[in-house]
């Protein structure tokens, strides 16, 4: 998988991408070398990286500060919470996202 990251990075450098938001269903999946998506991708980009993958506040600030990532981006847990900064704010815990009681809400 790494060399194919690698050639897909590098043409998003040849056409002048600036920012990448690479897509796993989790964050924390090991898929080469003990690294994640994000991070090979991260390897191999310089430019922004928007990190999704079933991240929770705790995994998403430690990948900030280590640099793999510039931005995250939450899906389900906003969709669970709408009140999502305020308890982030707060430190009060999340409801976990269920896709029966959740996606209802939004069709």
């Amino acid at each position: 998988p790494e060399l194919a990251i690698e050639m897909f990075v590098n043409m998003f450098n040849e056409v002048g991408l600036t920012m990448i938001h690479p897509s796993t269903m989790n964050y924390t999946t090991v898929i080469a070398d003990g690294k994640n998506f994000h991070q090979l991708v991260r390897k191999y980009w310089e430019g922004t990286i928007v990190g999704v993958g079933n991240l929770n506040p705790k995994e998403a600030e430690e990948a900030l500060q280590e640099g793999t990532i510039d931005v995250v981006a939450f899906g389900r847990p906003l969709i669970a919470n709408p009140d999502f900064v305020h308890r982030i704010k707060n430190a009060e815990s999340l409801v976990e996202y269920d896709a029966k009681e959740h996606l209802a809400t939004l069709i």
